[in-house]
């Protein structure tokens, strides 16, 4: 979120869109086993010498308790607690965000209108998948539900445009844009 507050021209597109990826499995798994993780893989490992090795149990006794052990800053009870809070607002963030996306799909469905065969948005988007090296198949419709074209769909992708201003829009770059979204997945 803090990279938004850079100038577009200071940090490259791809490293934005790669950090918010990041920053979705950071939210997705908690900070601190994947610092613990990565930590582990830098601290080296180092072979116990042979030369220190104590010669009775007497020794082993007297050593251990010279052995200072630092103490947790938290309980299980508390870090159980504090990961319990992280999971529950993850899944009810997850929730939230399928409901909204269901909803948005199902007011696009009400109010989807197909796009005749014969229209200029029709033949660019045979223009440009032939183009881009796109063989899957990506419908076209007409919503009022869009202020402006979007791709939705997974399984089904379905390119959305508006209902008013088609007529300013340059249907070739609208058409390539969506489909590089559905291209690069």
């Amino acid at each position: 979120l803090l990279l938004r507050l850079l100038p577009t021209d200071a940090f490259p597109t791809k490293w934005r869109y790669g950090l918010s990826k990041m920053a979705v499995v950071f939210y997705l798994f908690p900070l601190a086993l994947v610092l613990q993780c990565l930590g582990s893989l830098f601290t080296p490992n180092q072979a116990p010498s042979l030369s220190g090795l104590p010669m009775s149990v007497q020794q082993i006794q007297t050593d251990l308790s010279k052995v200072a052990i630092p103490e947790l800053n938290f309980s299980a009870d508390i870090a159980l607690a504090f990961l319990s809070m992280w999971g529950i607002g993850a899944l009810v963030f997850a929730a939230w965000q399928v409901y909204c996306y269901r909803t948005f799909v199902g007011k696009l469905q009400q109010t989807r209108i197909p796009v005749p065969e014969n229209s200029e948005a029709a033949r660019q988007l045979t223009l440009m998948k032939e183009v881009l090296g796109m063989r899957s198949n990506v419908h076209l419709a007409y919503s009022s539900a869009v202020r402006s074209p979007v791709l939705v769909g997974l399984w089904k992708p379905t390119i959305y445009l508006p209902m008013e201003n088609t007529a300013d829009m340059d249907m070739s770059m609208v058409i390539r844009h969506e489909l590089t979204h559905l291209k690069r997945k």
